[in-house]
C-alpha cells in the first residue's frame, strides 16, 4: 500500500508540491499522466519509511528509481 504521492510542479523557477495520502489508483494515474518532463516532471511515491519509488522525465522518455531497504534500483530507456 502506498503511503503518499506527490508530483512537483514548475512555473519557471517556482516550485509547488501536490501530494496525495493514501492515494487510490485513479490518483497515482492523474499525477503520472501529467508528467511533461517541463512543468511537472517528478512523481513520488512513499510506500514505508524506507520504500520509496520515483518517476521522472515525459511525456516520452521516463526514468524510475525504487529505493528497497536501502537498495536502490533504476530503470532507464537505452535510447536516451
Amino acid at each position: 500500500m502506498i503511503k503518499s504521492i506527490s508530483i512537483d510542479e514548475w512555473n519557471g523557477s517556482t516550485f509547488n508540491e501536490e501530494m496525495v495520502m493514501n492515494p487510490i489508483w485513479a490518483d497515482t494515474l492523474r499525477f503520472l499522466r501529467k508528467l511533461d518532463g517541463d512543468k511537472f516532471t517528478l512523481v513520488f511515491f512513499e510506500v514505508s519509511d524506507t520504500d520509496s519509488a520515483l518517476v521522472g522525465g515525459g511525456p516520452e522518455y521516463f526514468i524510475v528509481s525504487i529505493t528497497i531497504d536501502g537498495s536502490i534500483y533504476t530503470l532507464m530507456n537505452d535510447k536516451q
